[in-house]
């Protein structure tokens, strides 16, 4: 079955837009997993130690790429972020000072013993091209070193396979739109859509009130 979705553009329209937090999750929205880096995989990056790294690193956002969403009231739509709103994003989560907030599937609660070493954005023109993850220019790249020895098993184990960021954005239509297939399986996957999004809402709410 197919059905044509809305793509909104997210945009940065004021101070409280941007990100809140990066969460370490089971299912990225941007569909690129992160690489795990340890003393065994120095060659990655050109980095040599004699301990254990424990980095993990990977795509935080891609540009131009529709994110299927679904809000609590059933509406579904794709939201797609652009090189300059990523731009702005990044900045805004440094200046704000929230670079090591980290989560785990947008539990709300900040890990303590991950914190971000890298920070970056793909730009093959200047040089700046990982060549650990097959991703678009303009895409925003993150790096954190790990002391966090549950994090880390979770990591290794498989249980968090990428990146996938919490904030807020103030959405503009573009007037495109996209199809949208799916399966007698989509219905599930939209309910543990639905329950994220409802996570992500009370969150909101409880950051307005600090």
């Amino acid at each position: 079955m197919k059905k044509t979705l809305p793509i909104f553009l997210a945009t940065i329209a004021d101070l409280q837009d941007g990100i809140w937090d990066v969460s370490l999750v089971d299912q990225p929205a941007t569909e690129k997993l992160f690489t795990c880096f340890s003393e065994q995989e120095p060659v990655k990056l050109e980095f040599k130690t004699n301990e254990e790294l424990h980095w993990v690193s990977g795509p935080v956002m891609l540009p131009d790429t529709p994110i299927y969403r679904r809000n609590p009231d059933g509406f579904e739509y794709y939201i797609m972020y652009n090189k300059e709103t990523i731009r702005q994003m990044a900045e805004k989560l440094m200046k704000d000072g929230l670079q090591n907030v980290v989560t785990r599937n947008h539990d709300e609660q900040a890990v303590e013993g991950v914190s971000m070493v890298e920070l970056f954005i793909k730009d093959s023109t200047k040089g700046i091209d990982p060549s650990y993850t097959d991703v678009p220019d303009g895409t925003l790249m993150a790096s954190y070193k790990v002391e966090n020895p549950e994090v880390w098993e979770q990591i290794k184990s498989g249980e968090f396979l990428g990146f996938s960021l919490s904030g807020y954005f103030t959405a503009q239509a573009t007037g495109e739109s996209k199809q949208l297939e799916y399966s007698s399986n989509h219905d599930r996957d939209l309910d543990k859509i639905i329950d994220l999004l409802q996570d992500i809402k009370q969150y909101i709410v409880q950051v307005a009130k600090r």
